[in-house]
Formats: structure tokens, sequence, C-alpha cells
């Protein structure tokens, strides 16, 4: 072998060793539990659901305490709504040194 090819395979040889290295350190540093989520349960949120509007009954006094507390959950959801309106317009406080 002559003097360039075997400066060829060093580098070569380096290269590969550096993106290996590379390799290895990237996948050392990234979270192993990055795996998708399990879905919410979902029996919770529709025994909530059921409590809040009781439509098993058709009565028109049924029909208005259903509908004043879908009322109520709007009203929650508006106050919920402006206060992330206000955390969103949130001016920069100035940086004194």
């Amino acid at each position: 072998m002559n003097d360039n090819s075997s400066k060829g395979l060093l580098w070569l040889v380096v290269l590969i060793v550096v993106i290996v290295g590379g390799w290895y350190l990237w996948r050392g540093n990234t979270p192993q539990s990055a795996k998708v989520p399990a879905a919410p349960d979902t029996a919770a949120a529709t025994e909530a659901v059921s409590d809040a509007v009781s439509s098993r009954d058709g009565s028109d006094d049924s029909l208005e305490q259903d509908m004043k507390s879908i009322d109520d959950g709007l009203a929650d959801v508006d106050a919920n709504s402006a206060a992330v309106d206000s955390g969103l317009n949130d001016q920069p406080v100035p940086q004194t040194e």
C-alpha cells in the first residue's frame, strides 16, 4: 500500500468512528419513554356528563334544569377562556440590570 491510500483508509476509519460515536451519544440523550400515551379513561368522563344532564326525563322542569346546568358549564368555559386570553395578552416586563 502506498502512503496516500493508507492515509485515506485511516481518515475513513476515523470518520466512521466519529459518526458511530455521535449516533451513540445522540441516541443516549433521547428520552427512552417517548411512547404514545395511553388513551384516557372515558368511563369517568361519561359518568360526569350523564350526571350533568338528566335527559332521561322529558318534563319541562327537567329540561329547565338541564339548560341551567349547560349554561353554568358554558359560563365556566367563558371564565377559563378569559383567563387564557389575559395570559396571552400579557405584556413583557422591562429588564433591569
